[in-house]
């Protein structure tokens, strides 16, 4: 998929689950990361070390208990923000908020790749084809996520009203 379509696959994806603008705009931000590594270290193979999802999975999980353990809810923006508003700043909190929202992002990149291309699943230079929905940068993707996004959004927007 290209960047756009990552951004904007990821954004509806995380709005529609979590119905929180802020975590959608950090996970979208975060998921071309797969794809911004290997343009900055060449020596990376496409689609193998940077798509491997344990590379995502377990700082998430670090973070996820940095949050937790402050909060004792799961990472919400929004009440972080109301937190450190009414004097609780914490810089692991913070940080833990960023990362967790940016790491998904990534890590929501890899199944999107799935549709048009291969993906690592059980090490970094395996190569698993799930489907081959349309070629990247393909009117076929195009149409693909305008659909995603339109569906998805419909039902996301209303499930939070």
């Amino acid at each position: 998929m290209k960047w756009k379509s990552h951004q904007a696959v990821t954004a509806a994806t995380v709005y529609a689950a979590t119905g929180d603008v802020l975590a959608a705009i950090l996970a979208m931000q975060g998921s071309i990361w797969p794809d911004a590594v290997e343009m900055k270290l060449p020596f990376l193979r496409h689609r193998a070390l940077s798509h491997w999802w344990p590379v995502y999975v377990l700082p998430m999980a670090f973070f996820y208990v940095l949050v937790i353990a402050k909060l004792g809810f799961f990472p919400d923006p929004w009440m972080a923000a109301k937190f450190i508003l009414s004097g609780g700043f914490s810089f692991s909190l913070v940080l833990g908020e960023l990362c967790f929202w940016s790491l998904l992002g990534a890590l929501l990149h890899i199944p999107e790749d799935a549709l048009c291309g291969y993906i690592p699943i059980t090490c970094p230079d395996q190569r698993w084809k799930c489907c081959h929905l349309f070629y990247v940068g393909s009117p076929r993707e195009t149409t693909f996520v305008m659909a995603y996004v339109v569906l998805v959004l419909t039902g996301g927007l209303f499930a939070h009203l």
